[in-house]
């Protein structure tokens, strides 16, 4: 009899703890959906700027620019955007020089890749989104490269405008 009230308290407590609803589990398919975010403007008025991406259309041969990011104008600074494109393009580090009237300086110290390694349409991929994406600061219209000059890419000022093969 001694035993028989723990033994009775055990299954007492294992009955009260084991939940008979069903939980369900996503299916594989849930599981493995990409997570996809979505950032929509709360307004599109002229204090929104963004961050650019370019994509090569095989049909045009021109690269097509597309507004991804938007940004309110107050988080845009030259270390914001730099630290940017670094990220997304980690074998191309661009740092900045300065910032004089109109232009930004910034500087590439190892351009190989860039200028060797990518191919024409990398290298245009990436010098059109660093300069739309840098002429996105206030009072910027031209970005001054300066790098070691390659089969694929060439130092200078820039504007979004020297990019005539490109479709908005």
């Amino acid at each position: 009899m001694k035993y028989l009230i723990p033994i009775l308290s055990s299954v007492i407590l294992l009955g009260a703890c084991h939940n008979t609803e069903k939980k369900e589990t996503p299916g594989e398919e849930e599981i493995r959906k990409p997570l996809t975010i979505t950032i929509e403007p709360e307004n599109t008025t002229a204090d929104m700027h963004y961050l650019w991406q370019a994509e090569f259309e095989s049909t045009s041969g021109k690269l097509r620019m597309q507004k991804k990011t938007p940004l309110p104008i107050d988080s845009l600074n030259p270390t914001f955007i730099i630290n940017h494109l670094n990220a997304a393009y980690p074998k191309i580090q661009l740092a900045l020089k300065k910032i004089s009237n109109d232009t930004i300086y910034v500087k590439i110290n190892k351009s190989k890749y860039l200028t060797e390694q990518l191919g024409s349409t990398g290298a245009d991929i990436y010098m059109t989104e660093a300069t739309y994406d840098l002429c996105e600061l206030k009072n910027v219209s031209y970005v001054d490269f300066d790098f070691k000059g390659g089969d694929h890419a060439a130092p200078g000022t820039y504007s979004k405008t020297d990019f005539i093969n490109v479709l908005k």
